[in-house]
């Protein structure tokens, strides 16, 4: 990970967790010695090998005490704030999470890094301010290594050193340790170095830096191999793990045939467990393993096949043998006589027993698979068993033909069944067949099989002729109507379906909508349990042909509850909480569990803040706003759980006495309901927070976002599909208050919020985005009056004029109105003379789209607030996307607006753009900014002079 220029604000708002960065060792720029104890920073060490640990130490100066003083590697020749940092850590905390409290002076222990020259610089407050000077650090390379990490016992084993200069030494050693993973007293094998044996060089011999040694002789085990310095404990670098295994030996495995047979490897080390599989094939079954080596019988296979690589070749082989299946002969209506029942293996044939049943007055015709079926079998014929199922059993029926007489034989299906009023019958006879239909079929006629030329009346009745019958009965699935309950829901439908029994369907998608509830399945009952999910896969709801079944939707409250965002630090997703502003005397009540990522915690403390504000036992802020409060009132909240504790800092702001609080409206792309950026929600919650926003309107998936930011928070939520408003605000309801959810032809949600005690009216608003206008002028050359009649012939100009036509009647009414959309189309304001250079110059357009609310009544608060689009364009789209498909540059345009009525007696205070960190293009997973667009914020007071109320 590297430092970037920008990394605060990317540290402080997606700081993933503690890193241990390793900063290494040292050779102090310019004459400073690196260990002078009275420089700001310093080290004991000039020169370590990778992998070394070194200690830094750190004092800051009074005037330069802070919690984000930080320590950054940088390549020769580059500086703070030039280029972004090779390794990076606060001083603080170790660690690249923000910390909570500042630490003046200490030291640092850290692990090694790759080998280079480094400069080392201590650095001021999250800035590129140096404290003292740096020091060039030098790593050398690796101490100690070798190629054969796992070797067979028995096998030499080569090792490379250096030791690092300031560590060479003719006592220098190798050691072994058997079963350790780092190196002391106690070693089971070792060398000096400078000898290659235990023996100590001659007096005066010069020390050896570098070399190479053999061992032999290791006996099978795991080691830590470690380069000690002068005959001492002190490791050089890092230890090494080095395996000695047993050689290999062959695993044979074959097969009996009629099935396969495998080992989880074809050759193993003794002592390894070994794993083995037979798999018959139909009709067969496995019956255990045949070991042919060793012969001496001391392998032992487990039940499950597995079993303990001996010191020597292992060969066996999977037995299979045929399954078998009993054949039961049924007299079906005999009076004498009995036919034993007769085994047969899988694929044999065989002829069948002769038979031993008798009817008086009737002959033996032969077997028959069903009582009324016709023969398949004469007597003593021959018989293959093709069930592929160990113990299956088949029934044969005899059938009997009365002196005289033919048979009437049926061939039934797997839907149904028939059966004749006599089995056999003389010619001229009269015969009636009758059809049952299994659950959810029905009866769908009688096909004759023979003889040709055979009627069947409609009431299954014909007249028996000179031969055998033969007849198929018919069935058909029924069909059914599934219809959808909202079962409580605002608003929405879901289309009916027709399904056909035993064929499996989705259900419709869920088109209802409730507003501050979830969607949480379908049930059978008003009042059951969730039976199905959203769009499940059901079969059978009813067997009734032409039948109803209603499946009716379930809701769950939102409730607050902790987040689980793996890609966030757990705790608090943000230090600072700012509420909505409170009236004078104003109540306030805001839950903090829905901002906590990872396990719920288990306690919520007031660490601090105003006497008038507390937290609950459930960590919910509670309190009643003074009368008079010159500064927003603060509390500071500590949480505990899952082993983490976590601070935040809940600030509400209060408004004069008499006066109507202010607050921040906000458009914002939820970008396919966050799903391009992991752990959107997390991400949208920690800015909401930080910035004090009260209402927002998400587009693009909306909906689902509104859900889990507003459910985080215990806000109240509408909207349904593509569109989603939260409010810190109650919902007003009533006619004069009536929600309007988005529909193909209106894409707007609205909903009235009650904000210290008047009403606002809300709108969401998400154009279509199809033939975006910028691209005609920037990719294809068009001219501006071209631009103009393409876009007023666009859908998305059509859907703004049937949205302002729904607005109508609240922009009349003198109710304060905000209109929060994502128009997708410049604005006549943006597209001036002035700014031509930046719009492809194409010079004046006038965008036809964000005019229909204009020329409404409202106004577009962005540009009233800031007139000048030179200096403030303003730009929303887009912080990602930067370069167009067709590899020219994306038209960067403000197609985001926070339109309100001034008429409402709506006052704007101040409407900015907004993002957060640096949006990556390439990987937007990681991205802080949980949006393609930037949103717009808006600050508004009610006026108090509004009689609108």
């Amino acid at each position: 990970m590297t430092r970037t220029l920008r990394s605060r604000l990317v540290a402080a708002i997606a700081a993933v967790g503690a890193l241990f960065f390793a900063l290494l060792v040292a050779t102090p720029a310019g004459p400073a010695s690196a260990a002078d104890d009275t420089a700001p920073f310093t080290t004991p060490i000039t020169t370590v090998a990778a992998g070394a640990p070194i200690t830094f130490s750190y004092s800051a100066p009074a005037d330069r005490v802070s919690a984000t003083n930080w320590i950054g590697f940088y390549k020769p020749g580059q500086s703070p704030g030039s280029v972004g940092s090779t390794y990076w850590v606060y001083t603080a905390n170790n660690s690249t999470s923000v910390p909570g409290s500042a630490v003046a002076s200490g030291t640092l222990k850290f692990p090694g890094v790759a080998a280079g020259t480094y400069d080392v610089y201590f650095l001021y407050n999250d800035g590129y301010t140096v404290i003292g000077s740096p020091i060039t650090l030098t790593v050398a390379s690796a101490p100690i290594a070798t190629s054969q990490t796992t070797a067979v016992v028995g096998t030499p084993v080569s090792l490379s050193y250096q030791a690092p200069a300031g560590q060479v030494s003719t006592s220098n050693w190798i050691g072994w340790y058997r079963d350790k993973t780092t190196c002391g007293a106690g070693s089971t094998y070792w060398q000096y170095t400078q000898t290659g044996t235990q023996s100590g060089p001659p007096a005066g011999s010069a020390p050896v830096a570098g070399g190479t040694l053999t061992f032999t002789g290791m006996t099978v085990g795991t080691y830590a191999v470690c380069l000690l310095y002068n005959d001492g404990y002190t490791i050089i670098g890092s230890p090494l793990i080095i395996h000695i295994v047993n050689p290999t030996q062959a695993v044979a495995v074959t097969s009996s045939g009629h099935g396969t047979a495998s080992a989880s490897s074809g050759a193993a080390t003794p002592g390894d467990k070994v794993t083995l599989t037979a798999t018959p094939e139909a009709g067969y079954k496995f019956t255990g393993w045949k070991v042919t080596s060793p012969s001496d019988g001391s392998l032992s296979i487990a039940a499950d096949g597995t079993f303990t690589m001996p010191n020597a070749p292992v060969a066996v082989q999977a037995t299979f043998i045929p399954d078998s299946a009993t054949v039961h002969f049924d007299g079906n209506g005999a009076d004498g006589g009995a036919t034993a029942d007769q085994s047969v293996n899988y694929g044999d044939t065989v002829p069948l027993a002769a038979n031993g049943y008798t009817l008086a007055g009737s002959d033996f015709a032969g077997w028959a698979t069903s009582p009324a079926g016709h023969v398949v079998y004469a007597d003593g014929a021959d018989f293959t068993d093709q069930i592929p199922t160990d113990g299956a059993s088949i029934t044969l029926y005899a059938r009997w033909r009365g002196q005289g007489q033919h048979l009437v034989s049926i061939d039934d299906d797997e839907h149904g069944s028939g059966t004749p009023s006599a089995g056999s019958v003389s010619p001229g006879g009269s015969v009636k067949l009758t059809a049952t239909p299994k659950t959810g079929y029905h009866f769908a006629g009688w096909q004759v099989l023979k003889p040709s030329g055979l009627t069947i009346d409609a009431d299954g009745t014909f007249t028996m002729p000179g031969a055998d019958v033969e007849v198929a009965p018919h069935f058909a699935a029924n069909t059914y109507t599934l219809t959808y309950n909202g079962n409580g829901a605002d608003a929405g439908s879901t289309d009916h379906t027709t399904l056909t029994y035993d064929t499996a369907a989705a259900l419709a998608p869920n088109g209802f909508v409730r507003d501050n509830y979830r969607f949480a399945g379908w049930s059978t009952t008003p009042t059951g349990e969730v039976a199905y999910a959203d769009q499940a896969s059901v079969k059978n709801l009813t067997a009734q042909d032409g039948g109803v079944a209603t499946l009716y939707a379930q809701w769950v409250k939102l409730s607050v509850q902790p987040g689980s965002w793996n890609s966030l630090p757990k705790g608090f997703v943000t230090d600072t909480f700012k509420l909505p502003a409170v009236t004078s005397s104003g109540a306030v009540s805001q839950p903090l569990l829905g901002m906590w990522n990872g396990a719920a915690p288990t306690t919520f403390t007031k660490v601090s803040g105003d006497d008038w504000l507390e937290v609950t036992a459930d960590g919910t802020v509670t309190g009643t706003a003074p009368k008079q409060q010159k500064n927003a009132g603060e509390i500071t909240v500590s949480a505990t759980g899952g082993g983490t504790t976590s601070t935040i800092l809940v600030e509400v702001p209060v408004a004069a006495p008499n006066a109507a609080p202010d607050f921040k409206a906000a458009t914002w792309n939820a970008w396919d309901a966050g799903s391009k950026v992991t752990d959107a929600p997390g991400k949208n919650l920690a800015v909401i927070a930080a910035r004090g926003l009260a209402v927002i309107g998400f587009q693009d998936g909306g909906y689902e976002m509104a859900q889990s930011v507003g459910a985080a928070l215990g806000w109240s939520v509408h909207g349904l599909g593509d569109l989603g408003i939260v409010s810190a605000y109650p919902t007003v309801t009533g006619t004069s208050a009536k929600t309007v959810f988005p529909t193909n032809s209106v894409p707007a949600a609205a909903e009235t919020v009650s904000i210290a005690g008047e009403p606002v009216r809300i709108w969401d608003v998400h154009l279509d985005e199809a033939n975006y206008g910028p691209y005609g002028a920037c990719f294809d050359g068009v001219g501006a009056a071209r631009l103009l009649g393409t876009e007023k012939s666009s859908t998305r100009y059509a859907q703004a004029r049937v949205v302002v036509k729904a607005m109508a009647a609240d922009l009349a009414s003198g109710t304060p109105v905000i209109l929060l959309g994502d128009l997708a189309s410049p604005s006549a304001t943006d597209w001036t003379t002035a700014t031509s250079a930046a719009h492809c110059k194409v010079g004046a357009v006038d965008w036809p789209v964000p005019a229909v609310f204009t020329t409404a009544g409202l106004q577009d608060s962005y540009r009233t607030a800031n007139p000048d689009p030179k200096t403030s364009p303003g730009t929303t789209w887009s912080p990602v996307v930067g370069t167009n498909a067709n590899g020219k540059p994306e038209p960067q345009d403000r197609i985001d607006y926070v339109d309100y009525n001034t008429s409402g007696g709506l006052e704007l205070v101040s409407s900015d753009t907004l993002t957060v960190g640096w949006p990556s293009a390439t990987d937007p997973s990681g991205n802080s900014w949980a949006s393609d667009h930037a949103a717009v914020v808006s600050r508004f007071r009610v006026s108090s002079n509004h009689k609108g109320h």
